[in-house]
């Protein structure tokens, strides 16, 4: 093999070795960081005995999280008023607040319309104020000791940071960028959970979402009715075939993102119900939900959003229509008497619910709400029928007339009350005519005969030869069938074996030993 062919390898090898080195020396680092912030607590990591270490993860286990940064809709109006009051004072005193005039002078450029000079502006302030003006060395020196790459913001955390991150998504948001939008909120809300901006944040998520799932806009009030009558006329198997879907991927359209758009748009609706349940967009969040899962004919999921509607917010103005629609959706899934019935009874149990909670329905609503009773019932009906069927191919009669007892007691006017007493009156003739038990007839359709029994039978002679003749060869066809192996291996032996004696051939005796 050629010299040259070597050099490659040797230069990988090389190469590789010098990445091993460079991990070691990082892991030694991290080490010396962790000795020495153990040394300067008081108590060093390599003394630590076996009790202080379980006594620190038990500690640990038994803590509950904290929910010190989390902040409600009139602390969020204080923490604001605080911060327009600090900008006040400093300005009558002449003091500067660092980061203030960077972000002033990307406002103007967003007030101007030059949207994207002033996103790139915003991205660069926040990431300066994320990282607090340390260097990459000083960062990671700061990651090595607290296990973070950038310092924590505390209970009020840093104002300009916090507004920088807002304005970069909402210049995105003004550019139709929508897409950047949602994971520039999605990364403010995650840096500031209780953020100043909270009620502007979920209003745009909500208009995206809006946009992408080809649902109407919301009117002036944000109070949108999307649960209305028309959406119980859907499909109850596929959904409403007219809902243009989302399409999953997407290189045209810069407003949306380049794949699962209805996924990212639910995502936008989870982030605002999540991050601000108390908030005015919180229970629209989960209804615009609950009805796209029900337009796509996904019924199961529509029942549980439904249901998590009902549950956290009872003073919502969708909640009328969340029991009504959830009714629609658990009688949808039904799959039939083959399947669980859980869903029936639970369709059941709303639209009786609904109609003792909500007097006010509309004649239309109540109407609609009996006939999807009269189904229910008759799906309840053929259940016990197919019991009936099912019965009837094992031939078991008892549980056949338990059921037909139950279609009669239950349903009387039902059309399959006139099927099961007719199922009665066969049985109750075929036991008329045989005292045998009646097995299998009602599958085979055929009359039962009286099975011919050793007690019963007499045994005749034949009163001519031809006859005799005749009998005996019925007799000897009727036993020249050989009985198979596996009738053979299963036949239990009735016969007691005759033992033979055990001798020299020849010998007589039974069992005389030989001389």
């Amino acid at each position: 093999m050629p010299a040259a062919w070597h050099i490659p390898e040797l230069q990988g090898l090389r190469r590789c070795r010098r990445c091993l080195q460079w991990a070691l020396l990082m892991l030694a680092l991290a080490g010396a960081a962790a000795a020495s912030g153990c040394q300067s607590s008081g108590t060093s990591a390599w003394t630590m005995g076996p009790s202080a270490w379980l006594g620190k993860s038990k500690s640990s286990l038994d803590q509950s999280e904290s929910i010190d940064g989390i902040m409600g809709p009139t602390e969020r109006k204080l923490k604001q008023a605080s911060w327009e009051q600090k900008q006040r004072e400093a300005a009558a005193n002449g003091e500067r607040i660092e980061g203030l005039a960077e972000y002033q002078a990307a406002m103007r450029l967003y007030d101007a319309g030059r949207y994207s000079e002033a996103e790139r502006a915003f991205k660069k302030l926040a990431k300066e104020r994320r990282y607090g003006g340390l260097n990459f060395a000083e960062r990671a020196a700061h990651a090595l000791q607290t296990g973070v790459s950038y310092p924590s913001a505390n209970g009020f955390g840093d104002p300009v940071e916090e507004d920088a991150l807002f304005m970069t998504a909402e210049a995105q948001f003004m550019q139709q960028k929508y897409s950047w939008a949602q994971d520039s909120y999605d990364r403010l809300l995650e840096r500031y959970p209780s953020t100043r901006h909270m009620d502007q944040v979920t209003r745009q998520m909500f208009r995206i979402a809006q946009a992408w799932m080809n649902f109407p806009d919301a009117n002036q009030n944000d109070n949108v009715e999307l649960a209305s009558s028309e959406l119980q006329e859907t499909n109850p198997r596929t959904g409403n075939r007219s809902f243009k879907r989302p399409s999953f991927f997407n290189v045209t359209d810069r407003s949306r993102p380049v794949f699962d758009t209805a996924g990212r748009a639910l995502q936008a609706l989870q982030s605002i119900w999540l991050n601000d349940a108390s908030g005015p967009l919180a229970d629209d969040a989960l209804m615009l939900t609950a009805n796209y899962h029900l337009q796509t004919g996904n019924f199961i999921e529509a029942a549980r959003v439904y249901q998590l509607l009902r549950d956290q917010y009872p003073d919502s103005p969708h909640f009328k229509d969340a029991y009504l629609l959830d009714s629609h959706v658990r009688l949808a899934s039904y799959e039939g008497p083959a399947y669980d019935s859980l869903s029936l009874k639970q369709s059941r149990e709303l639209r009786e619910t609904a109609q003792r909670l909500f007097p006010d329905l509309t004649p239309e609503q109540r109407e609609r709400l009996e006939r999807e009773l009269a189904r229910i019932q008759i799906s309840e009906v053929e259940r016990e029928w197919h019991k009936v069927e099912f019965y009837q191919s094992k031939g078991q009669v008892e549980s056949i007339e338990l059921h037909c007892n139950i279609i009669l007691n239950r349903f009387p006017d039902s059309p399959y009350a006139e099927r099961a007493r007719e199922t009665l009156a066969d049985i109750a003739d075929q036991k008329r005519r045989s005292a045998s038990p009646v097995v299998n007839f009602l599958s085979s359709g055929q009359s039962y005969q009286r099975p011919a029994t050793g007690r019963t039978q007499t045994a005749s002679r034949p009163t001519s030869a031809s006859e005799g003749k005749k009998d005996n060869g019925a007799a000897g066809s009727a036993t020249t069938r050989k009985p198979g192996m596996m009738e053979r291996m299963l036949t239990p032996v009735r016969q007691t074996p005759k033992l033979q004696p055990v001798g020299p051939a020849g010998s007589s005796g039974a069992g005389s030993p030989s001389p």
